[in-house]
C-alpha cells in the first residue's frame, strides 16, 4: 500500500506538466514565444511531428525493400531527421532508451528510473502516452507497434537477413526482445532555457 501511494505521488509530480490554460491558447503560445519560452503544446507538436516523419519514412523503407532496408535507413537517416527537426525549432530533440541499438541513445540513470515508472503505469492498462516534464527536459513515450517488432521484436519476429544487417551495423545491439505495446524509449526535448 505504501509503495502504491509513493508511486502515485511520483506520478502526480511527473504528469503535472500541463499548465492551466488561460484565455486563448494561440495568444498564450504567441506571448510565450515572444518571451523566448517553449509552451508545452508546442513541444508536444514538435515531438509528434518527429514521430510522424520517422514513422512515414520507416514504413516507406520497409514497403520498398523490407525490414533489413529499414535498419539501414535508421542507421543513416533517423538521427539526421531528428537533428534537422530539432534545429529548425531551436531545441535539442533525441530518442533515448535503456536498451539502445546505437550507444549514443542510452538513457541516463534518472531517465531509466523514469522509464521504470512509466512501465509500472503501463501495467495498469489505462495508460495513454503523455508529455512528461522531468528535470530540465520533456519526454514522450515511444510505444512498440507491429512495424517496430520487425527489427526490435523477439528472435522469431526478426528475419535472418535483417538480423545480419543489424549485427553488421550495430555490433553492441541491445534493442530487441520487445512485444507489442511496450515502452521502447522516449523522445526527449531540451530547450535552450533548460540547458545548464
Amino acid at each position: 500500500m505504501a509503495r502504491a501511494i509513493t508511486l502515485f505521488g511520483i506520478l502526480c509530480i511527473l504528469f503535472s506538466c500541463n499548465p492551466e490554460k488561460t484565455g486563448d491558447a494561440t495568444q498564450d503560445n504567441a506571448m510565450a514565444e515572444q518571451q523566448n519560452l517553449y509552451p508545452v503544446d508546442s513541444i508536444r507538436q514538435y515531438i509528434l511531428r518527429a514521430q510522424l516523419a520517422l514513422a512515414e519514412e520507416l514504413k516507406e523503407a520497409v514497403d520498398r525493400q523490407g525490414s533489413a532496408f529499414a535498419v539501414d535507413f535508421c542507421n543513416v537517416r533517423a538521427l539526421e531527421l531528428t537533428d534537422s527537426l530539432g534545429h529548425s525549432h531551436n531545441i535539442d530533440l533525441q530518442r533515448i532508451t535503456d536498451k539502445p541499438r546505437n550507444p549514443q541513445n542510452r538513457a541516463n540513470m534518472q531517465e531509466q528510473a523514469l522509464m521504470d515508472s512509466v512501465r509500472e503505469l503501463m501495467a495498469q492498462k489505462d495508460f495513454k502516452p503523455e508529455l512528461i516534464e522531468h528535470g530540465n527536459s520533456y519526454y514522450y513515450p515511444i510505444i512498440t507497434n507491429s512495424l517496430c517488432l520487425q527489427c526490435h521484436g523477439k528472435p522469431n519476429q526478426i528475419t535472418e537477413f535483417t538480423n545480419e544487417v543489424i549485427l553488421e551495423l550495430y555490433t553492441q545491439d541491445e534493442a530487441r526482445g520487445y512485444a507489442l505495446n511496450e515502452l521502447r524509449g522516449f523522445f526527449k526535448v531540451t530547450t535552450p532555457e533548460s540547458q545548464p
